[in-house]
């Protein structure tokens, strides 16, 4: 058995493709699997999967696109190892990400998922001007889950036990399916980590058609979000949810709304504290 499976979906992705799969295939570690799911591309994506000989590639191909939460999942029963790496088409790991994290798993058997920081660089390649350090700590982690998604998803590895509890990507969402399935996974008191160290270069765009996917994915984000909280309270309405969500990000115009959000946050902290057993530098932080 490999020491990790690395799982990556491919849609059309001929542009980035190639150094995203030699990332992977030149890393330091060397006793991996790499499962490539080609999700029906109707460009030269399979080309370059195919002129790959390396015998730890194994692809599958959809005939026609189904999207990433069911090509993971399909992905997901193909892997072999008790770790699973996640991994984009239009992302670079750099070459020891895979032993980093397989030393840190095989070190901290509390860990169950484990990210890492990210170079942000723009659709050529470029190094972009912005700066993001995901969390560290579980609890910091858990707290963040309460409103974004504080891991790198194509940087993320994990235990593949936890999805004998939590179950796989949930198919009904298109975009944001690591949201909703990171709720889950703290849901049943899984724990999560990210390494300080920089382990992907991490690809951002601007361009409409990825503007038009990000405002997709904030609204799976915002019913994701919903549907968590009225776990606890089952009167709160979707758009308070809407300005809970942004009213840290842009102007919103409801006053009561905005006081709302604000009572939620407050509610949630009292919760948080209350049920996590925290440093007093999480503490300070969350705060």
């Amino acid at each position: 058995m490999p020491k990790v499976s690395v799982l990556m979906c491919v849609y059309n992705d001929e542009d980035w493709l190639k150094k995203s799969i030699e990332s992977i295939l030149n890393q330091s570690l060397i006793d991996f699997e790499f499962i490539i799911i080609n999700d029906g591309s109707t460009d030269n994506s399979l080309s370059i999967i195919s002129s790959y000989s390396d015998k730890r590639i194994k692809v599958v191909g959809n005939e026609k696109n189904l999207g990433l939460s069911v090509s993971l999942n399909r992905g997901l029963k193909l892997c072999n190892s008790d770790l699973i790496a996640r991994m984009d088409a239009d992302d670079i790991s750099m070459r020891d990400r895979l032993e980093k994290q397989y030393s840190y798993f095989t070190k901290n058997e509390g860990i169950d998922v484990l990210g890492g920081q990210a170079i942000f660089i723009d659709s050529d390649g470029n190094k972009i001007d912005f700066e993001y350090k995901y969390p560290i700590s579980n609890e910091l982690i858990k707290w963040e889950l309460l409103w974004e998604v504080p891991l790198c998803h194509p940087s993320v590895m994990f235990r593949k036990y936890i999805l004998n509890k939590v179950g796989t990507y949930n198919e009904g969402f298109r975009y944001a399916q690591d949201f909703e399935l990171w709720k889950r996974v703290a849901h049943h008191g899984y724990r999560f980590s990210n390494l300080k160290e920089k382990i992907i270069y991490y690809r951002k765009f601007n361009t409409e058609k990825f503007s038009m996917k990000k405002k997709e994915q904030n609204k799976a984000h915002i019913k994701i979000l919903s549907d968590s909280f009225k776990s606890f309270n089952p009167m709160l309405s979707t758009r308070l949810v809407y300005y809970y969500y942004y009213g840290q990000k842009k102007p919103l115009k409801n006053k009561h709304l905005l006081i709302g959000g604000v009572k939620l946050l407050i509610e949630l902290y009292h919760k948080f504290i209350g049920s996590n057993s925290l440093s007093k530098s999480d503490l300070k932080i969350i705060s």
